[in-house]
């Protein structure tokens, strides 16, 4: 079974990265796993491609907060409204993959459960700067050659 960390990454805590969620589309025994990072209490920024074909069905969608866990532990938030870029295409080449979920509860803040800082929208990195990337994923390619 693959491992659920980035490649090449190790698991963290969720207390150092608490905006970090994990959210899922259910569909009987099919599930399909992304990540996403909380905005405000109430809005989600995922990828597009995560939210394909489930703008009408919204109710289908969950994310799960405060938890280094995808099973257990946080706090589980059903969403009401799922907002992908307007100029993504589905199965396009993943230009605009961004989509904004916004859940019918709001998230209550504290115990691994935060805001994520973001840069003005003119900042931009200095060349050469450190970056933390964060996700859900594998820490050791699936590739075989």
């Amino acid at each position: 079974m693959a491992d659920s960390r980035i490649v090449g990454g190790f698991e963290g805590n969720i207390i150092e990265t608490p905006y970090l969620l994990y959210d899922e589309f259910v569909t009987g025994s099919f599930r399909h796993i992304c990540g996403g990072a909380i905005i405000n209490n109430r809005i989600i920024l995922t990828a597009a491609n995560c939210t394909d074909g489930r703008v009408h069905r919204p109710e289908s969608y969950r994310v799960r907060a405060g938890s280094n866990s995808h099973n257990s532990g946080g706090v589980i938030s059903v969403v009401s409204k799922i907002i992908p870029h307007e100029y993504y295409e589905i199965g396009g080449n993943h230009e605009n993959d961004i989509s904004l979920v916004f859940l019918s509860t709001a998230l209550t803040m504290g115990n691994g459960i935060g805001i994520i800082n973001l840069p003005s929208p003119f900042t931009e990195p200095a060349p050469g700067s450190n970056a933390v990337v964060t996700g859900w994923g594998t820490n050791v390619s699936q590739i075989s050659y």
